[in-house]
């Protein structure tokens, strides 16, 4: 489903090819290799916690999970079974790391922990995890697309890293920006409305075809209604929602 951010909440189509094709997407790009393993913070049926699944299948890496989140299990979890990715808000990640420091639990394993910021402040968050060696990389994605649709090269610094958005997961996915008033392709650096076509992106809406009609051009690419600016066809920095939206 969607979250409603895209006018009303939508249920979107996705095929099975997809799915699988984007898991090992995600595997590829976030560099899950066996012998990894994945902490799953975010619960199942959000796109978020589907895609990391997706990823964590698609590589054969186990997965590690609690039927009810707890920050400090969490943290426990990641040092007994040497988990290496998580995916999760800076807020949970945030809590993870703030109960490993007061129970002294080493969180070494963790070498990607890749949040998508819906806190209006990171406060001291990035620094404290660089200190615990973790290494923390922005994303982006909906339901349209699937999460981890993008995300920031591990190998940047950290106040590149700490941006919503980055290089687009999938081969072949392309990125660009539209004006928002003229409908003019943008040069890069410029900020409009981001438009994706990507080998992820959903069949349709169910049962919806206009409202497919309007979120998918006869290029392909999906109308994000996010704003935000390209730095390369493959690569994009997120601004904001396209008008006044409250994401919950």
């Amino acid at each position: 489903t969607t979250s409603g951010t895209t006018k009303q909440p939508k249920l979107v189509v996705h095929d099975q090819q997809t799915l699988i094709r984007h898991g090992h997407a995600v595997a590829r790009a976030f560099g899950m290799t066996p012998g990894d393993a994945l902490l799953l913070g975010a619960p199942f049926c959000g796109a978020f916690g589907f895609s990391s699944a997706l990823g964590a299948l698609a590589a054969g890496v186990p997965m590690v999970t609690s039927p009810v989140l707890d920050a400090g299990e969490c943290a426990r979890q990641i040092a007994q079974h040497g988990v290496t990715h998580t995916f999760a808000n800076n807020e949970l990640l945030d809590r993870i790391l703030a109960a490993a420091e007061a129970d002294a639990l080493p969180l070494a394993s963790l070498r990607i922990a890749g949040f998508a910021s819906f806190a209006p402040s990171l406060d001291d968050f990035p620094e404290r995890a660089e200190k615990a060696g973790i290494t923390l990389v922005g994303l982006y994605g909906s339901s349209e697309l699937q999460a981890l649709t993008a995300g920031q090269p591990a190998d940047r610094s950290l106040a590149e890293r700490q941006r919503p958005g980055g290089v687009l997961t999938a081969d072949g996915a392309r990125v660009r920006a539209r004006d928002v008033e003229t409908g003019a392709i943008l040069p890069h650096g410029e900020v409009g409305e981001i438009e994706i076509r990507s080998p992820s992106l959903m069949r349709c809406y169910l049962d919806n075809p206009e409202a497919t009609a309007e979120a998918i051009d006869a290029d392909g690419y999906f109308h994000t209604g996010d704003l935000g600016h390209t730095v390369s066809e493959r690569e994009f920095v997120f601004h904001a929602r396209r008008g006044d939206f409250l994401r919950l």
